[in-house]
């Protein structure tokens, strides 16, 4: 509109950019948190309408609501909403700024909105689709398509020139050459046209569908799929390299649940595959059709079940293979080549075997170094650590997947997410669903009516933060605590294959509520009698349902034989139970909703807190203690025998969760350290016990330390994060966690806290590292804020992926040794090499203090992604940087510091379309000049291309002074530079 390019943001409100320029005018996200987003924008008059809302196009405040389904023209604007159509004078409307005073009692302007409304229509049913068309109104609802006179829009009952009934739900609509035409979400389009003096015949065009033959030899092959050790069932994606003659694709279209991708290099065989195809009526969501080299496609990671290659390519036959193999999916992926194919060395978890006329390469088992994540807390020992061994950098592999329609709402802190054998397994109110993490396929959902009752709610309440989880993953089956009983269900079909009940004390008529569920080894852990107080709810939502259980059961988890019990005292608390080293441990306490109760009543509670530790396979007590036992929570090391006590500290979870954290040797219960200020959860890392903001020792309780990237001093290892309420958890190189959006820190380079885009992470953390990716699930469903993306992904390595982190504020004491200056980066970045290159000006987080003083304030910056710039220095540090700098100061130490001698780099870039001589300049470094000139686009060979000057021995004491001189001489008169690296000589 004018001048101004409006842009939609995924979830979020649009951003304007100036048409000419593409300069960035506005872009109100933080504003505009929870209003408008929607891929729908408009402008009528001065106002943008976007989500259900209206902006001031000047600068987009908000004005105010908006329907849902808007249209306008002639200077009227027609809103459905709330079941009501209004008919909007946008003639007479104005947005004026108000002057208010805000709660700091500062004054500011705010637009307002004024509008005159000419008339309503109650009582409409929902609304689909709503446009004008010359003196029309047409609208769409469920079955029905209807019009009605503009003029006639004031009046207050509905009864509408025409209405006609359809097939589906109306989806959009198009008026054009006197015609209506009408789409539906089912996938039909209707075309209306002016009445006559008698009905019309609707002309129907039903898709053509007829069997065409298939060959015998082609039926046969296809019905004859090898099969293999751990091959899956043959459904999934599906490639196959060659049209032939189509009578295989199609046997494969009609034998199995199969997305078939073919790749065909030959235009005429791909059209005549095609047209074969459309004639059966199958369509393109079965089979699709891609006409390329098929040694020039690049196919995803793991995304076939079956890939079907008669002939391999002679000129590069093992780089071929390895790409196919690359494309397998984990556990059985199968890929059937030509008999006369070599085996090739070298590919992870490759199995060969030969089969009639065809050499079958199978993807068995795993990803090298990849793990499970298949309890609430990774295991049952509560370690909260997986043991995946994925790598950031991170990129796409894929996003989609099904409707998060029927997942818990974030709030209600339902269970995490699991992953086991690359299935991810995640809750709804009637359901859990599993979902393949290599192509985000929707494998099964399991019908449980009311599993998820107890987190189906939006208040903030504690949920699984106290109770723990009703679900935990294994490889031969999935258990789920269900009401009175705990069902197994087949992880590969959703299907039930067991029930099991908690045994009944005497006088019991039905078997006690399942309340706790763990499972170890061939062992099934249950609690029985949960404590449950329905409708205790205070204003935030908080209650300890189903935070402790009053019995355990201990039960064999293939027969369901129960195997030993034993009793609470006061309660077994779920946080504090975990498994391992053949040991059961427990914390027996109250919870603080339950000392409350009893305190009101003027009660106490009669036993103290105790921890228990029982031989897991006879149930005989081994030790216990009741000495200061304060915990609720328990994990436990068998790397080093060690079991840890803390507190399960959240922003939503029961309130007695306490500080403090105590480690005791596990086989006897001796006391190795305590300290009263740490947090838990505890993640425990090999030898580090990971926490909010910190880590220490294990076995000691000494602070983990790091050498400071700028100084080499001694610090505390530290990491931060930006709001979130999910709890973290780990894998061998990553923590993933909410920090705003979805967020991580990556343990190989302790670069900072990063984040992986502009989507959220849940309330119950759902970014898993396991099966060698990062799955991430959507569930945040009822979320209204405005993170642009909602939507299910899974993340791979990718080594080209620009990061960006925020190290935090831990600033040196000692003079800089070695430090990175990124001139208009978006964030912190750590090299290779282990320097900090830190953003200048800050705008992407908390950095470390340097000093820095520029000449003139604010110079032009400028910045692109690192993708567009090449050349043999760091690409993503030249990607930005400054023009028309003509000085620039950091401080390395104090004053008064003695002279130390540093090695200088200057990072340059040319980033406007100059040719040689057109823009020159000179450096000079502490006052001595030590470029006399430098043409950057000359010395690179072109533009966004990256030059990098190296100079020694330079002498500094405070302060390292840059001078950049422009050559008066040449066409452009300022200066350009990217980065500035500065590392001690001798260090």
């Amino acid at each position: 509109v004018g001048d101004k390019l409006l842009v939609p943001g995924g979830r979020s409100v649009p951003a304007c950019y100036d048409r000419a320029t593409g300069q960035l005018v506005y872009y109100k996200l933080a504003e505009n948190a929870k209003r408008g987003g929607g891929s729908s924008v408009a402008v009528a008059d001065q106002l943008i309408l976007n989500g259900g809302a209206a902006f001031d196009l000047a600068n987009e405040s908000y004005l105010g609501p908006i329907g849902e389904l808007t249209t306008f023209a002639d200077g009227r604007l027609y809103e459905f909403r709330n079941r009501e159509l209004r008919t909007l004078d946008l003639k007479s409307s104005r947005v004026k700024a108000e002057e208010t005073v805000d709660r700091k009692g500062e004054k500011a302007k705010v637009s307002k909105w004024s509008i005159n409304e000419l008339g309503k229509i109650a009582g409409i049913p929902p609304l689909t689709a709503l446009i004008k068309a010359g003196p029309r109104l047409y609208a769409g609802t469920d079955g029905q398509v209807l019009s009605w006179s503009a003029t006639e829009a004031s009046k207050s009952d509905f009864k509408p020139d025409w209405q006609v009934s359809i097939e589906g739900t109306p989806h959009s609509m198009i008026a054009a050459d006197d015609r209506l035409f009408v789409t539906t979400s089912e996938g039909r389009i209707y075309c209306f046209g002016p009445a006559g003096p008698t009905p019309a015949v609707p002309q129907m065009h039903p898709l053509p569908a007829k069997s065409i033959a298939i060959a015998y030899p082609d039926r046969e092959r296809a019905a004859l799929l090898p099969t293999f050790r751990d091959a899956p069932r043959y459904e999934g994606y599906a490639i196959v390299y060659g049209a032939g003659n189509g009578g295989y694709v199609r046997a494969l279209a009609r034998r199995d649940n199969l997305r078939i991708i073919v790749i065909e290099q030959d235009v005429a065989s791909a059209n005549n595959l095609r047209t074969t195809l459309r004639s059966e009526g199958i369509g393109s969501n079965r089979v699709t059709v891609i006409v390329t080299d098929p040694q020039q496609i690049e196919l995803p990671q793991y995304l076939a079940n079956l890939i079907v290659a008669d002939a391999i390519p002679s000129s590069d036959v093992t780089k071929f293979i390895s790409k196919l193999f690359s494309a397998l999916r984990p556990f059985g992926g199968t890929a059937c080549l030509p008999a006369s194919v070599t085996q090739l060395d070298g590919l992870p978890n490759a199995e060969w075997k030969s089969v009639a006329e065809t050499m079958l390469l199978v993807r068995a088992g795993p990803l090298p170094g990849s793990a499970d994540w298949t309890h609430e807390h990774a295991d049952a020992s509560n370690t909260r650590v997986s043991k995946d061994q994925l790598k950031a950098p991170l990129g796409l592999l894929w996003f989609g997947g099904p409707t998060n329609d029927a997942i818990l709402p974030r709030h209600g802190h339902g269970p995490q997410p699991q992953v086991c054998q690359g299935r991810v397994f995640i809750e709804g109110m009637d359901i859990l669903r599993a979902m393949d993490i290599y192509t985000g396929r929707l494998l099964w959902e399991a019908s449980l009516p009311g599993v998820g009752d107890l987190y189906d709610n939006t208040a903030h309440q504690p949920g699984a933060n106290a109770s723990g989880t009703n679900f935990i993953a294994t490889p031969d089956g999935v258990y789920v605590a269900y009401k009175r009983s705990c069902v197994r269900i087949d992880p590969a079909t959703g299907a039930k294959t067991a029930e099991f009940q908690l045994p009944m004390l005497p006088g019991e008529k039905e078997p006690p509520n399942w309340g706790y569920l763990n499972v170890f080894e061939n062992y099934l852990v249950g609690g029985a009698e949960p404590q449950f107080n329905e409708g205790l709810r205070d204003a935030r939502g908080e209650n300890d349902n189903f935070a402790s259980s009053g019995r355990l059961v201990v039960m064999d988890r293939q027969t369901g034989k129960v195997l030993w019990t034993t009793t609470a005292k006061s309660g077994f608390r779920h946080n504090g139970i975990c498994m391992g080293g053949g040991k059961l441990f427990c914390i027996d306490r109250v919870s603080g909703p339950q000392l409350s109760r009893l305190k009101r009543r003027g009660e106490n509670a009669s036993n103290q807190p105790r921890l228990v530790v029982f031989d897991l396979a006879t149930g005989k007590e081994q030790w216990s203690t009741e000495q200061d036992v304060f915990g609720t929570w328990l994990s436990y090391s068998s790397e080093q025998d060690v079991l840890v006590e803390a507190g399960r500290v959240a922003s939503d979870t029961v309130s007695d969760e306490p500080k403090g954290m105590r480690t005791y040797h596990a086989a006897g219960g001796s006391v190795l350290w305590e300290n009263k200020a740490f947090t838990g959860p505890a993640m425990l890392h090999h030898d580090t016990i990971l926490m909010a903001g910190k880590a220490c020792n294990l076995l000691t309780g000494a602070p983990r330390l790091r050498e400071h990237p700028l100084s080499g001093e001694p610090v505390e290892w530290t990491w931060s994060r930006n709001y979130g309420c999910n709890t973290p958890m780990a894998s061998e190189h990553l923590l993933t966690f909410r920090s705003g959006a979805a967020g991580y820190f990556d343990f190989c380079t302790d670069g900072g806290t990063g984040n992986f885009g502009g989507f959220r992470s849940s309330c119950s953390n759902n970014l898993i590292v396991a099966g060698g990716i990062l799955t991430a699930p959507d569930y945040t469903r009822t979320c209204v804020c405005s993170y642009q993306n909602q939507t299910s992904i899974a993340l791979v390595p990718m080594a080209d992926v620009e990061t960006w982190t925020s190290f935090g504020s831990q600033t040196p004491k000692q003079p800089v040794r070695r430090l990175g200056l990124n001139l208009a980066a978006p964030g912190d970045r750590k090299a290779d090499d282990g320097t900090l290159w830190l953003e200048y000006p800050s705008v992407g987080g908390s950095s470390p203090t340097v000093a820095v003083k520029t000449v003139p304030e604010q110079p032009e910056w400028f910045r692109r992604h690192s993708s567009q710039v090449s050349g043999d220095g760091l690409n993503w540090v030249t990607a930005s940087g400054a023009k028309g700098l003509s000085s620039l100061v950091v401080k390395l130490a104090e004053a008064g510091a003695p002279e130390r001698k540093y090695t200088v780099r200057l990072h340059f870039l040319e980033p406007d379309d100059l040719q040689p001589g057109e823009r020159v300049f000179g450096v000079s470094l502490q006052g001595k000049n030590v470029l006399q000139s430098i043409d950057v686009v000359k010395e690179a060979e072109g533009r966004n291309r990256s030059v990098v000057k190296e100079f020694t021995n330079v002498a500094v004491t405070d302060e390292l002074v840059i001078d950049l001189i422009p050559n008066h001489g040449t066409k452009t008169q300022v200066s350009v530079l990217s980065g500035i690296e500065v590392q001690a000589e001798g260090w």
